[in-house]
């Protein structure tokens, strides 16, 4: 039995948030990590390994495959963690984690990546057309780790009522070798009210997602339409508001508050552990 601590990240008030699985210092294959996280059933589950008091690799996965980073299980897998200052190996980047009674990490800097996107179909995924769209910022495709599409919408209401064929996002996706689509709205209340769409990795809608977050935060911060200090939220759709805060330096930080949900036992095949 392997025993998985479910967190939820960036919660909201101490509700809401994002489901993750967490395990610790388990020697286990990567077939058993995918039998693992898709018993769970969660979007991802993080598993640690821990390499001295002060440096830790995390390895994701989804229900359907592993992914190289997502944001809100590193949040939960840290706070599961006693430390000060950590060094986090990813797949994909390396994170340098804080802290001082609150846990935030840097994900260094995010990239524009430029792809040659068509436009007309991503709308037409999304039931949209582009009279929907806040139309002052491009669409584009920015890295954090991983990379996703994002789609500015012109208001809340129209963010929050948008029915996705999730099947053409899934296939325009795989087809531009990204994550999924970020939707996002400038608010008054706070930076931008958020949407993530992932079917291609078995999540319809994630209601936290730090990754995309902080590209967004990149992103929205050099078009020089942000301050430095972000806070993002989500999850209103699915009955689980998340906030996830971003701060934008020469790096970008990344933190949220979590709470531990329960603990579970898993039974898993030893013999394909090593």
């Amino acid at each position: 039995m392997v025993k998985v601590k479910i967190v939820s990240a960036f919660t909201k008030n101490g509700l809401g948030g994002n489901l993750a699985g967490v395990v610790i210092d388990s020697d286990l294959s990567n077939k058993v990590k995918q039998e693992i996280a898709s018993k769970l059933g969660l979007s991802e589950t993080v598993f640690i390994t821990k390499i001295s008091d002060s440096e830790y690799n995390f390895q994701y996965f989804t229900p359907l495959s592993e992914i190289d980073f997502c944001g809100h299980a590193t949040v939960a897998g840290l706070s599961q963690l006693d430390f000060t200052d950590a060094k986090i190996s990813t797949n994909s980047i390396e994170i340098r984690a804080i802290n001082d009674g609150d846990i935030y990490f840097s994900v260094g800097k995010p990239s524009i990546v430029e792809k040659d996107l068509n436009e007309e179909l991503i709308l037409q995924s999304l039931c949209i057309t582009n009279k929907d769209l806040d139309n002052r910022i491009p669409i584009k495709v920015v890295s954090s780790g991983v990379q996703d599409i994002l789609i500015p919408i012109a208001n809340k209401d129209l963010l929050l009522n948008i029915n996705p064929d999730f099947k053409m996002v899934e296939e325009i996706s795989k087809e531009f070798d990204v994550v999924g689509y970020h939707l996002f709205s400038l608010d008054s209340d706070y930076t931008a009210v958020v949407r993530n769409f992932a079917p291609l990795y078995g999540i319809d809608e994630e209601s936290a997602t730090g990754s995309a977050n902080s590209a967004l935060g990149f992103y929205l911060s050099e078009l020089k339409m942000v301050d430095k200090e972000l806070v993002f939220l989500q999850g209103v759709n699915m009955n689980a508001e998340s906030l996830i805060y971003v701060r934008v330096e020469d790096e970008v930080f990344l933190s949220g508050k979590t709470q531990l949900i329960e603990e579970r036992l898993i039974e898993v095949d030893w013999s394909e552990c090593l």
